[in-house]
């Protein structure tokens, strides 16, 4: 691996990112997967693909397709009954010891190719209590919230985005410019009436709470149903909140996409695995998008018990000899 500075192990929130931070800032980054692309072949054709994958209502499906995930065994109690008692008890089928069904991802983008999409900051106390713990300040809460403003493009406060970039005007402190859009998810219509009133009453009773109807919309304009607003999280405000989601035009987007997005910044293309790693991987080769300029063939084969990927990201830039 003399041809490489870095290889990381892993192409999921951390894994993914810091690849991809590494190949931005020019170095030359091997990132290696246990598993595929889930929406190129075979993945992309397999029972409930791509559509798994991309809606954000279907994600308990994509945790357990059989395309983009392993299948792991645990044992939560010792007890073999109350083991049984859960839902999702099975015999393991290479043991035979009664266990717990618990699949993970393996596929490009680790567990954010099967995760919720949730995007909600923690409160401002939350980071200043790790800081007090550890003595780093770099935990402190503004530390942390600058990080999530590099990683926002905030899509459901539209005023705010408006204010922000006309007239520098932004309380909110949410990231517009970031590589993660967050949107809300907003059903066009509900069909169950029962539900629709249910939702209705109890958001009443939250919004409200004994308040005079100017304090309840003085709450409201003042961004406390957003979760991620700045001045919320400072307050440590409970209430009603919508969740935001990391979804791009309501289709899921995590580091895989990092990785496929076209971009001036950066250009990606598809080559071939370089033959020595194929002995690494046991015989295992794999189409490999990559971090370049120069675009190549792509081919690629598996073999083995289970997908392998190879996925060399060369840097966005040239570096300096």
């Amino acid at each position: 691996m003399s041809d490489c500075d870095y290889v990381i192990v892993g192409s999921g929130a951390g894994g993914g990112t810091l690849a991809a931070r590494l190949a931005e800032a020019g170095m030359r980054v091997i990132l290696l997967e246990a598993g595929g692309d889930p929406l190129e072949d075979p993945a992309r054709h397999s029972p409930g693909m791509p559509e798994d994958y991309q809606v954000p209502g279907f994600h308990p499906l994509a945790s357990e397709n059989p395309s983009m995930s392993w299948s792991f065994f645990v044992r939560h109690y010792a007890n073999d009954e109350r083991q049984k008692a859960d839902w999702k008890h099975r015999h393991d089928p290479d043991t035979g010891e009664p266990s717990i069904y618990y699949p993970r991802s393996a596929t490009l983008g680790g567990c954010t190719a099967h995760n919720a999409m949730i995007f909600v900051a923690p409160n401002d106390s939350d980071w200043e209590d790790i800081w007090k713990r550890t003595g780093d300040p770099s935990w402190q809460a503004r530390e942390m919230r600058r990080y999530f403003r590099l990683i926002e493009a905030c899509r459901h406060r539209r005023c705010w985005r408006w204010l922000q970039k006309w007239f520098d005007l932004d309380p909110t402190q949410h990231g517009w410019t970031g590589w993660l859009p967050a949107e809300r998810a907003l059903p066009p219509k509900i069909r169950d009436l029962q539900l629709l009133r249910t939702f209705i009453s109890t958001a009443w009773r939250i919004i409200f709470d004994g308040s005079s109807w100017t304090t309840a919309i003085r709450r409201l304009m003042r961004g406390e149903a957003d979760p991620n607003d700045w001045r919320r999280l400072r307050q440590r405000a409970d209430g009603l909140c919508y969740t935001p989601l990391s979804t791009d035009w309501h289709q899921r987007k995590g580091t895989r996409e990092r990785f496929s997005t076209r971009s001036p910044r950066r250009s990606f293309s598809i080559r071939k695995i370089a033959p020595w790693a194929s002995n690494i991987l046991r015989g295992s080769a794999f189409i490999a998008p990559t971090l370049s300029r120069t675009p190549s063939p792509a081919s690629g084969a598996k073999s083995g018990r289970r997908a392998r990927s190879f996925w060399p990201v060369a840097p966005s830039t040239p570096r300096n000899s």
